[in-house]
């Protein structure tokens, strides 16, 4: 793999993925006794809970001999094949010896998250074959340059038509490829490791039961973004009374038009302060991983780690605006907030800003503030029973540059009456009688209108309308 291609994915995988799931050039600690070093097992490799990405990439140049069909084969056998045989032979050290997975060529820092179990691990195989797109734009006259996706990679042949993948034989484990086009637009728009996992196992489930022909990655992910499931969810196949056709063909156009559509674009603008939310996330693995404080338990860090990350991008909008909220506040009692639960994990986020009396002692402020945490979590439950768990984050109030945030994870096994009874008394105590709120967030929302006065006009209208209809 060229430098400038592993140091382009790896950039994209850690501001997506995070540091704390992603590690470039992972290795093996096969031969450490002969070579001192260990043997690299791919070239990047995302660890999310039970889900487990392999990426190779082989990127090369395109070879340009004058004879088309040669080009091709070749390029496949570089880009294509040899990215299979690595990734099928990172996927069975991983099941085969997961503690045996690190960080260092040395192999003395073991990889920071487990391996999930054989039973449990579900592999994302992802091949990176950058190098073709100016050969691809000249065969087909034009266009994005990226591949035709008619089903997944194998190691086998190069197919027959050039610039396109097909489906493989059945039965073999499923292989995503991005090409230089793709690559930056599935990081681009599926920019939190939730969202691209999502993406994947979608992909694979929908291929593996329906024939798909997509002009591009790009277009084949436009598809899915604008196409909802009946509990309108994206998927690659809409919701029907199962008349579907045999093979679903996606063109050109469908990238383009999703990228014209205004609530699109409107949502890079309100999406642009919840990346607050994954700084917060890095301030918490650094403080981890330099030993520093942390209000959880070492053997569930990773964990709350994991659920602060699990929110989607749209989602982190709310849980952004939640901890600048209480970052500023001022007052001289407790402010809590609720974030946005995630209805379909029933998780929920929430906040604390306590003060800090003057005089009073940094471990005793720490240690009620957590209480006061605990204690807001509990009443979350009380107040939206199907809460599994809650992570709250704790802030020094008026919070002006300290770094003193708190993070705890709780979840509800040992719910019980008498656990509720002492919760409610505690909420009348601090006033935390309000009902619980399910906050829904548009992922594409429309931009507000401009008031003009022809608008304004119209509104009057409607609300004087509206006033007429109520009088009895």
């Amino acid at each position: 793999m060229s430098t400038a291609s592993e140091r382009v994915l790896a950039e994209l995988a850690v501001k997506g993925f995070l540091s704390l799931w992603s590690y470039p050039s992972p290795f093996n600690d096969k031969g450490v006794a002969q070579r001192g070093e260990g043997k690299e097992i791919c070239d990047l490799l995302v660890i999310f809970g039970n889900d487990v990405i392999i990426f190779s990439d082989k990127s090369s140049s395109y070879p340009n001999s004058g004879n088309p069909e040669t080009d091709w084969k070749r390029w496949w056998r570089s880009a294509i094949a040899e990215s299979v045989v690595q990734i099928l032979g990172a996927e069975r050290w991983l099941k085969t010896f997961p503690d045996r997975v690190f960080a260092d060529k040395k192999c003395s820092h073991r990889i920071d998250v487990p391996i999930p179990s054989k039973d449990a691990i579900r592999v994302h195989r992802v091949i990176v074959a950058l190098g073709a797109r100016e050969r691809c734009r000249a065969f087909f006259n034009g266009g994005s340059g990226s591949l035709i996706i008619g089903g997944s990679a194998h190691s086998g042949d190069a197919p027959t038509l050039p610039f396109r993948i097909e489906g493989s034989s059945p039965g073999a484990p499923f292989v995503h490829v991005l090409d230089d086009v793709s690559l930056q637009v599935l990081m681009r728009e599926r920019d939190t490791v939730g969202d691209f996992i999502e993406y994947l196992s979608k992909k694979e489930q929908a291929m593996s039961a329906r024939q798909f022909l997509a002009t591009g990655e790009e277009d084949l992910l436009a598809h899915f973004l604008m196409t909802l499931d009946i509990n309108g969810d994206h998927s690659f196949l809409p919701h029907s009374d199962g008349n579907l056709p045999d093979m679903i063909f996606v063109d050109e156009s469908n990238y383009a038009t999703l990228a014209n559509l205004p609530q699109f674009k409107h949502a890079k603008t309100v999406n642009a302060p919840s990346y607050g939310w994954d700084k917060l996330i890095e301030y918490f693995t650094h403080a981890w991983r330099q030993g520093l404080e942390v209000e959880v338990p070492p053997a569930h860090v990773e964990e709350a780690l994991r659920v602060m990350a699990l929110p989607r991008r749209s989602e982190r909008r709310a849980l952004a605006e939640m901890v600048r909220t209480l970052v500023a506040h001022e007052g001289p009692g407790t402010r809590t907030m609720a974030g946005m639960p995630v209805i379909d994990r029933n998780i929920g986020y929430a906040g604390v800003a306590l003060p800090k009396p003057a005089g009073a002692p940094e471990e005793e402020y720490r240690s009620v503030r957590q209480s006061v945490m605990i204690t807001y979590a509990r009443s979350l439950k009380v107040r939206m029973p199907n809460l599994i768990k809650v992570l709250v984050l704790g802030f020094h109030a008026p919070h002006r540059g300290r770094v003193a945030e708190d993070m705890v994870l709780i979840d509800f096994n040992d719910w019980n009456d008498v656990v509720e009874a002492q919760t409610r008394e505690d909420m009348t105590t601090f006033g935390w009688t309000a009902a619980g709120e399910r906050r829904t967030e548009l992922e594409f929302p429309m931009p507000e209108l401009p008031m003009t006065r022809e608008r304004a006009r119209r509104l009057r209208q409607a609300r004087s309308l509206a006033a007429k209809r109520r009088q009895p």
